[in-house]
């Protein structure tokens, strides 16, 4: 009875050892964690934000780390950077991410285009546009010269005149300034009288514009005055 005793304790002994020797051997397994199941892959302390994109080829970081720009020479596109499309006689702006014609070029749809320079022009200081060289004036698609009349000389920048001193301009003239005219004759007038006075002379007598028309008459001597200006 006794040797039947010790035969079931050792029984129980063995089975608890066998199942113990089990549970060391079985892997343990575990559910990923939420937080590092989709994230992607980055260098150790750096910040969660840093996870929240991918940098694409022909692209850098900005200076706070957070988003990227492309580089020079290349174009944001959706999610990537493709090579500016530079036309013939062109060249990268200083920021890099756009393009402006050469000196001599301008800008014609995606092309750059020979500007069409008129004779007596040239290039104006940045290149792209032109202006009429001194002595000449822009009309339309040309520069013609300027008519520059008797007593007048060309300004500073020589695309107008001045009158010389002691004249001053009337129309496209320049007259004494003692001969200073006024506006235009009363309709029906003449500019100038069977006396040889015209409109806006200055009277020698008052100082003032001629403007008052004074027709021909007869003394009652029988003698014709001819016709003549007045100052009022």
């Amino acid at each position: 009875m006794q040797t039947q005793k010790i035969s079931a304790f050792a029984l129980i002994a063995f089975l608890f050892t066998l199942l113990a020797g089990c549970a060391a051997n079985s892997p343990v397994t575990t559910e990923p964690s939420p937080a590092t199941t989709n994230s992607l892959s980055a260098p150790a302390g750096s910040s969660p934000s840093s996870r929240a994109f991918l940098v694409p080829p022909h692209a850098s970081l900005d200076y706070g780390g957070y988003s990227w720009s492309c580089d020079s020479g290349y174009i944001e596109s959706g999610i990537a950077c493709v090579p500016i499309a530079l036309p013939e006689h062109a060249s990268l702006d200083y920021g890099g991410h756009s393009w402006s014609c050469d000196s001599g070029y301008t800008a014609s749809g995606i092309a750059c285009v020979p500007i069409a320079l008129p004779e007596h022009a040239s290039l104006d200081y940045g290149g792209h546009s032109w202006s009429c060289d001194s002595g000449y004036i822009e009309s339309g698609i040309a520069c013609v010269p300027i008519a520059l009349p008797e007593h007048a000389s060309l300004d500073y920048g020589g695309h107008s005149w001045s009158c010389e001193s002691g004249y001053h301009q009337a129309g496209v003239s320049c007259v004494p300034e003692n001969s200073r005219q006024v506006s235009s004759p009363i309709a029906g007038s003449p500019a100038c009288s069977e006396t040889g006075s015209c409109y806006g002379d200055i009277s020698t007598v008052t100082g003032l514009p001629k403007t008052t028309f004074v027709n021909g008459y007869f003394r009652s001597n029988g003698t014709y005055v001819g016709s003549y200006y007045r100052s009022r």
